[in-house]
């Protein structure tokens, strides 16, 4: 399973309430939470969660958007590990 981050905002905005809620829930709930380099804290969604948001997203969208942003993906990826350099030389 992927490891997502979300902020508390985009948590509740996807699954209900709002940013206090998910604040207070991810404490209770013993969810992993994360300082961002932006001073932002983000919720590493558990498993099931993960799930959920996953399914959801996958429901709203085409395979070509789906395909599209796998390639983003690879790409950014590849940016980082160098391997798209390394490629081109």
């Amino acid at each position: 399973m992927p490891r997502i981050l979300m902020t508390y905002a985009e948590v509740a905005e996807h699954f209900g309430g709002d940013a206090a809620t998910a604040r207070q829930s991810a404490i209770a709930l013993g969810i992993t939470r994360y300082k961002g380099p932006d001073g932002q804290t983000y919720v590493e969604l558990s498993p099931m969660m993960a799930q959920q948001y996953l399914q959801s997203k996958l429901a709203h969208t085409t395979t070509d958007q789906q395909v599209s942003a796998l390639r983003h993906a690879a790409s950014i990826m590849g940016e980082r590990s160098g391997f798209a350099a390394s490629q081109a030389a």
